[in-house]
């Protein structure tokens, strides 16, 4: 009996001889639409019924970023795909509730905790068209630093939409502050970001000859104190002073042993090679002119 084949789009079977089979002298296909899904996933294949795997879908679709300012031309099936994008200011992406909107310096995803957006910046996400008020009643069941249930400071009422206050309780806020190791924010509860911790703390000044006090933050965003030591050094010239506040070479040229300096009794006397003159020279040349 001979064999039943089906033709490449498996619409149709046919039964050919065996020895035709074997020696593969028919054809397969059933000169119908092929119409099998592309690998967009909404997309079929418009050609003749035929071997072998589907071409990719060659169609192109708009996609639109998470703040809606700028699109893209995408693959078909990628243009619900949400993306930052490199504009600059708010985000201003309008919440379900009509009144307000994103206030970060960034497109980003809505839907996402603030925590969350820096780590998913420029990541392809699924994206709903609406997303929920994060000053929603569903949303805000505690107080701004977590502590108190908010019926616990309103009597047990409620609050009934997003526009209304958030009530805060009266512990330390004491969340977590980048690069600060002073338990966290200790001003109270508060709505909106904590401010910068202004404890605060010792450390070396710029040349390292005094140890100076500057706020937490301070230290944190890189800021150097600077003494008020003046480094009188020669330059490398050999004819002028340094004359910097706080030079931060100043240190390590006094470190220098003696001996580095062909035993002169007054290191500063000795032009150093480590602080390069940048005024001009003025000495007349050879031409003598």
């Amino acid at each position: 009996m001979a064999p039943t084949i089906t033709c490449y789009c498996s619409k149709l079977e046919f039964n050919v001889k065996c020895k035709e089979l074997k020696a593969l002298r028919f054809s397969r296909s059933c000169k119908a639409k092929c119409n099998r899904l592309l690998s967009c996933g909404q997309c079929y294949c418009e050609r003749e019924c035929h071997a072998g795997p589907e071409e990719e879908c060659q169609k192109i679709e708009k996609s639109i970023c998470w703040c809606g300012r700028e699109s893209k031309d995408v693959k078909c099936g990628e243009g619900n795909k949400k993306w930052s994008c490199s504009v600059s200011g708010k985000c201003d992406f309008m919440y379900s509730c009509e009144i307000h909107s994103c206030t970060l310096g960034q497109c980003h995803d809505p839907e996402l905790p603030e925590s969350l957006h820096e780590s998913l910046l420029n990541k392809d996400l699924n994206h709903e068209s609406k997303i929920p008020c994060p000053f929603d009643p569903y949303r805000i069941t505690h107080c701004p630093c977590g502590k108190a249930n908010i019926t616990s400071l309103t009597s047990g009422r409620e609050r009934l939409s997003c526009t209304e206050p958030i009530p805060t309780c009266k512990s330390k806020c004491l969340k977590p502050l980048p690069g600060c190791s002073h338990g966290g924010d200790q001003n109270p509860c508060h709505s909106g970001p904590c401010r910068p911790c202004r404890i605060s703390v010792r450390t070396q000044c710029r040349c390292g000859n005094e140890t100076l006090t500057i706020p937490c933050n301070d230290l944190n965003n890189g800021v150097i104190p600077l003494c008020s030591k003046i480094c009188t050094v020669l330059k490398a010239c050999g004819r002028h002073r340094n004359n910097v506040r706080c030079c931060p070479l100043d240190k390590a040229f006094l470190d220098l042993p003696r001996s580095d300096y062909n035993g002169r009794s007054n290191t500063k006397e000795r032009p150093n090679e480590n602080h390069p003159c940048t005024l001009p020279c003025g000495k007349l040349l050879t031409c003598k002119l």
